[in-house]
């Protein structure tokens, strides 16, 4: 073509090469050694002190005295938010030059891709005045999650192409000449509930580096929008340091439309500014609803259990409607809709004090996980809830009853800090067998200092149960916990360490009214020795909870 620029007849005399007989490029997929494992989680635990303290409560809730998450408290419905836009470009990994598409980004700590993308690169194209066999034809570079699938997928995440002639509203995916590597991807199934989609995953054949080309004849006379859409799964992403962080997801480079007389509809090597046909943006996942709630005993109740600790309410997620007729998100129920909602309590200020030298929080819950799909998150806010880290997520599959183990974090990294955020989060997948439900009660978030004596209880919850000062206090090796009651209840008499962890169990059960006196002799639940230190004795009636200070001198 005489006069164009060079790279403008070497773009052009591609199309013609790749279009030409519809030759197929590539070859087999080439194996990537990658182990995947469940992300390990470290969760600090305060030490234990021989020093008097005292102890503070922010947070105090048992959900009993409304049918409406508490004031300060909000809930979320992360499959009906939009997320952010990563297919950018910029110099990470080219073709050539300085530019490339490219479907990631630099996070903190880590740089790739992240769990639960949905990432679409949308380039609107012309063809009214397009003839003859008319093609697109890209250099791309793929590096994505690919081992040890589940069938009936062939890979976990990926990215596949797909063409809309009607201005977006359908999409079909198209087949490039040189076939996609993997014929149904995961995430694709996790998010739209469709098995099937074939596309690209893991890294393609050697070089790395591939060229791609697509036969767009059929769309000829009209403008048609190509989608480049990549979908990722829960877990094993560069966001979890899975993956070498410098060549991960897919990058696209020297994207060029033409025919094989060499006539050039759309080129651009995105060394300059970007053109206007392209449009990257994040793909939209179908809601799945909000379904926190303050539940009572007219709530379904699992094995005949309670659905609180201390009546009448609870915190729960689940279904009350579930198909299993005990509270659980079944995916299948809802048309394969994954479920992802988060609660999130007050604003937490740990600057106001001092003399703060602990923070814990804490609660109890009932659970059930069917270990694959179910999983349930903890997480920490310091930037008012812009971003997240997590603390830990729980995947292991049972059902898991009130009394088991009271579940507790230390806050200590955050002491200094005038606005901390966490949030409680829940979620399945969409296979048929994945379900979760979450019962949470006893909120507290509180924290210790130094004191100078140790007569007095510490702050209770309620204030009816007559918990009497243990005797003797400071203790070795033993002392008596009493308690009075003024009728026949059902009784908890626990043992908690300073960081709120559950060390023993005097009482469980049903007692008489009248006093009662229980002797604690400085060991756990499995009779090992505990150090010395300050504990806490809390015990609850049902509708009441008090706690009193215990001091064991060694």
């Amino acid at each position: 073509m005489p006069g164009a620029p060079l790279s403008l007849e070497i773009g052009i005399m591609r199309i013609a090469i790749a279009l030409t007989g519809l030759v197929a490029i590539g070859g087999a997929a080439r194996a990537l050694d990658v182990s995947l494992k469940t992300p390990e989680v470290v969760l600090e635990a305060p030490p234990l002190t021989s020093a008097l303290t005292d102890t503070t409560w922010l947070i105090s809730e048992d959900f009993d005295t409304s049918s409406a998450l508490p004031g300060g408290w909000s809930s979320i419905d992360y499959t009906d938010v939009i997320a952010p836009t990563y297919w950018n470009v910029n110099d990470l990994n080219t073709y050539g030059g300085t530019g490339a598409w490219w479907c990631g980004t630099e996070g903190d700590g880590w740089t790739g891709y992240g769990n639960m993308w949905r990432q679409q690169l949308d380039l609107t194209l012309d063809l009214s005045s397009a003839t003859g066999i008319t093609g697109l034809t890209y250099w791309q570079f793929f590096d994505a999650e690919w081992a040890n699938p589940e069938p009936p997928d062939d890979t976990w995440d990926g990215g596949t192409v797909r063409v809309s002639t009607d201005g977006g509203t359908t999409w079909s995916v198209i087949t490039p000449q040189q076939t996609y590597l993997y014929s149904s991807i995961y995430a694709f199934f996790l998010q739209d509930g469709t098995h099937d989609i074939p596309g690209w995953s893991g890294r393609l054949t050697s070089p790395d580096w591939e060229e791609v080309t697509f036969n767009l004849t059929p769309y000829v006379g009209g403008e048609v929008i190509v989608r480049f859409d990549f979908a990722s799964d829960k877990f094993a992403s560069p966001e979890d340091g899975i993956y070498d962080p410098a060549l991960s997801a897919w990058f696209i480079d020297d994207v060029a439309v033409g025919n094989t007389s060499l006539d050039v509809y759309f080129e651009d090597d995105m060394e300059g500014a970007l053109k206007p046909e392209w449009n990257p943006h994040a793909g939209p996942v179908t809601p799945s609803g909000d379904w926190w709630d303050i539940v009572d005993d007219s709530h379904p109740q699992p094995d005949g259990r309670p659905v609180y600790v201390s009546a009448p309410n609870a915190l729960f997620i689940g279904d009350p409607a579930s198909s299993q007729g005990d509270g659980t998100y079944y995916a299948d129920d809802h048309e394969l809709r994954p479920l992802d909602n988060g609660v999130e309590l007050p604003p937490i200020d740990l600057s106001g004090d001092p003399d703060m030298e602990t923070a814990s929080i804490r609660w109890q819950e009932r659970a059930k996980r069917d270990g694959v799909g179910g999983y349930q998150y903890f997480d920490v806010s310091t930037d008012g809830g812009t971003s997240w880290q997590e603390i830990e997520y729980r995947l292991e599959a049972g059902t898991f009853d009130w009394g088991e183990e009271e579940i507790s974090y230390s806050l200590n990294a955050y002491i200094g800090m005038s606005d901390v955020r966490v949030r409680l989060r829940a979620g399945t997948g969409t296979g048929p067998e994945h379900y979760l439900y979450w019962y949470v009660d006893n909120v507290e978030v509180f924290y210790t200092k130094d004191a100078t004596g140790i007569e007095g209880d510490l702050p209770a919850i309620g204030g009816k149960a007559a918990l009497h000062d243990a005797s003797p206090n400071p203790f070795n090796p033993r002392t008596r916990v009493s308690f009075t009651l003024a009728e026949t209840a059902d009784v908890s008499l626990r043992i908690f360490d300073v960081s709120g962890r559950l060390v023993r169990t005097l009482l469980d059960g049903r007692e008489l009214a009248g006093d009662h006196s229980v002797s604690f002799d400085g060991r756990d639940n499995k009779g090992a020795a505990l150090p010395s230190g300050v504990y806490t004795a809390r015990l609850v009636t049902g509708e009441t909870v008090q706690t009193t200070r215990l001091l064991m001198l060694k």
